[in-house]
């Protein structure tokens, strides 16, 4: 199976990181590097050519906005996961925040190497 075709079976699970997030307002750090790792793979292999799919414009192009804008809110923090203090909670998603709008950027400043 192609690293498109197995973004795009992701894409459909249960297990897709944005749709756990809005489904259980938690930040699912191995969920999360998963979801990075099927866009890297996707990304990757059509480093050579000029075209990218259009669900992985979509992710850089919308669900990153998604991501960001949930946990921007105040609200998203009213709880914290079990195994996490509150402040290092807060930490983790302001970090993985901070790295998905840095990969927006590059991704729209036409950055080759997406992910270092």
């Amino acid at each position: 199976m192609s690293e498109l075709e197995n973004y795009i079976q992701y894409l459909d699970s249960d297990d897709e990181f944005s749709y756990f997030l809005r489904m259980e307002y938690i930040w699912d750090d191995q969920k999360y590097l998963e979801m990075l790792q099927h866009v890297k793979d996707v990304v990757v292999s059509f480093g050579s050519k000029d075209v990218l799919p259009k669900k992985v414009i979509y992710f850089f192009t919308g669900t990153i906005d998604m991501i960001v804008g949930i946990v921007s809110k105040d609200v998203f923090f009213a709880t914290t996961p079990e195994g996490y203090q509150e402040q290092s909670y807060r930490e983790l998603v302001e970090q993985r925040k901070n790295e998905l709008i840095e990969l927006k950027k590059k991704f729209f400043g036409g950055d080759y190497y997406l992910f270092d």
